[in-house]
C-alpha cells in the first residue's frame, strides 16, 4: 500500500468526523442558558489554566537553560586555567636537575590541582545552591499568589 492510499482513510474519516460535529446541534444545558455560552466559557477557563500552566513550565525551563549555561561558562573557564596552569607547570618539569626536585615539583604541582579542583567544587556547588533557590521560586510562583510565594520564600 502506498503512502497517498494510506493517508486517504484517515483524511476521510476526520473529515466525516468534523461535518458530524457541525451537523449535531448542542442540548441546552439549562432553562434560560444559551447552549453555545456553556462550553466556550469552560473552553476559556481551560486556556486560561493551560496559559498559566504553560507560563509556568516555560519559565522553569529558561531558568534549567540559565542553570546550565552558567555550568558551562564555569566549567570552561576553570579548564582554560587548568590547562594553562597544566602546561606551565609540565614545562618546569623538563628544567628538574634531579629526581628529588622533580618529585617536589610535582608534589606541589598535585597541590596546586587539588586546591583548584577543590575551590571549582565550591564554586559548582554554589551555582547549583542558586540554582536550586530559583527554581523553586520558579514553582511556588506557578501555583501560589504573589503574597503567599512572599510568604513561603
Amino acid at each position: 500500500m502506498t503512502q497517498a492510499t494510506k493517508k486517504a482513510p484517515k483524511a476521510a474519516v476526520a473529515k466525516s468526523t468534523a461535518s458530524r460535529r457541525t451537523s449535531q446541534k448542542p442540548s441546552p444545558t439549562s432553562p434560560g442558558t444559551s447552549p453555545a455560552a456553556a462550553p466556550a466559557a469552560s473552553d476559556r477557563n481551560i486556556m486560561l489554566l493551560n496559559e498559566e500552566a504553560f507560563d509556568g513550565v516555560m519559565e522553569m525551563q529558561m531558568s534549567f537553560f540559565e542553570a546550565a549555561s552558567r555550568f558551562a561558562r564555569e566549567f570552561s573557564d576553570f579548564a582554560a586555567r587548568r590547562t594553562e596552569a597544566n602546561v606551565g607547570d609540565l614545562s618546569k618539569f623538563a628544567e628538574a636537575k634531579s629526581p628529588p626536585e622533580l618529585l617536589q615539583m610535582h608534589l606541589e604541582h598535585m597541590r596546586k590541582m587539588f586546591e583548584d579542583y577543590s575551590m571549582e567544587a565550591s564554586r559548582l556547588l554554589a551555582i547549583t545552591e542558586d540554582v536550586m533557590k530559583e527554581s523553586g521560586e520558579a514553582v511556588r510562583s506557578s501555583y501560589l499568589s504573589s503574597q503567599d510565594t512572599k510568604k513561603a520564600g
